[in-house]
């Protein structure tokens, strides 16, 4: 009779340990690692000589403390990345937001810098195209004596980017 009592007992403390451990694996498996390490912890006090919960709260510590220096890298990271980006340095810019993105893959603030600062490179290449295009054909009207028109022209290109002074200088010569 005892020993049928016993086996009952066992039975239910292997079901409990069963679903603890099922429960915390869940857990950790969707990242939830706290709670994961306080069910397998309660796993543990169910069967106390079961090595698994032990070493999946190791698992578990090991990770977190990888995550730690991870979170660590990627803000340092993301403040270079952002200084880069205040200065208007896209392209370094860029690459520090890609370098923080392969640190923590599932951060979105790099995913939406990196694409706002892809449009921003592809806005800049559009306009220095434009900027050339205009001032080749402000040069050609100026050795070709059209001053109003390479006047036009030079004003265009300053225009495009006014921090240039070679239009400017050509709008004197002209």
């Amino acid at each position: 009779m005892k020993s049928r009592q016993f086996n009952k007992a066992e039975a239910k403390i292997n079901k409990e340990y069963q679903e603890l451990m099922s429960r915390a694996d869940i857990k950790s498996k969707s990242g939830n690692y706290e709670e994961a390490i306080k069910l397998y912890s309660e796993a543990q006090t169910k069967k106390p000589k079961e090595k698994d919960p032990a070493k999946k709260i190791k698992e578990i510590n090991k990770i977190l403390k990888d995550l730690e220096k991870n979170k660590a890298k990627y803000d340092e990271l993301i403040v270079t990345a952002s200084t880069f980006f205040t200065e208007k340095a896209y392209e370094k810019s860029l690459e520090k937001y890609k370098e923080a993105l392969e640190v923590l893959p599932n951060e979105e603030m790099p995913k939406t810098k990196i694409k706002e600062i892809e449009g921003l490179i592809a806005a800049q290449k559009k306009k220095d195209e434009e900027y050339q295009k205009v001032m080749a054909t402000a040069e050609t009207e100026l050795k070709g004596k059209s001053y109003k028109k390479a006047i036009s022209s030079f004003e265009k290109a300053s225009k495009l980017k006014p921090e240039e002074l070679l239009p400017k200088e050509k709008l004197a010569e002209a």
